[in-house]
């Protein structure tokens, strides 16, 4: 609920705040909409310009649904488009230090599991984005490299958040959910 987000965001807003490097261990890929809030809210980062803070997201899935876009409803699916400010715009107005993070500083890394629109979205975005494929390796590392210098390339610093789902992980090895 928003009500954890919202309590993420102060927690991590504490931490950074008493120059603590904070890990937040989650059940659900929305809880970074708070981590990154609770970013924004840090004395680090609070009047900083809109593309101070990054991320580097790996998930198997898009995580860029809005609700009008994901027929099962499912909430876990729209983590992106929230931290984006795409979607539940009233109630992610309620996180302490909630910006919009803009999407050409997103570097999505592993996804293959998506259906037609959900790529179709991605695609249509500026969010980067790092293809996965089971057992197909080979290419992410350049893959990586490309996108993190598209995005970050120039910065002297800048803020990251990284999100690790270990679905990412190569399924040929195991199922991690």
């Amino acid at each position: 609920s928003f009500e954890i987000l919202r309590r993420i965001s102060l927690a991590v807003t504490a931490a950074r705040n008493q120059s603590s490097f904070p890990i937040v261990l989650a059940g659900n890929c929305c809880a970074s909409v708070g981590v990154a809030a609770g970013l924004w809210g840090s004395k680090d980062l609070r009047g900083a310009k809109d593309d101070a803070l990054g991320c580097v997201w790996f998930d198997v899935h898009d995580d860029y649904n809005v609700p009008d876009t994901v027929v099962s409803g499912y909430f876990d699916s729209q983590g992106i488009a929230m931290m984006a400010g795409e979607c539940w715009k009233a109630l992610v107005d309620t996180i302490p230090g909630f910006r919009p993070m803009l999407l050409w500083k997103v570097v999505h890394c592993g996804m293959r599991d998506m259906n037609d629109l959900e790529r179709t979205r991605v695609e249509a975005s500026d969010m980067g984005v790092v293809w996965g494929g089971e057992g197909k390796a080979g290419g992410f590392v350049d893959g990586l490299k490309r996108e993190l210098l598209a995005s970050f390339a120039g910065e002297s610093y800048t803020a990251t958040l990284i999100h690790v789902d270990m679905d990412v992980l190569d399924g040929t090895l195991g199922k991690a959910n």
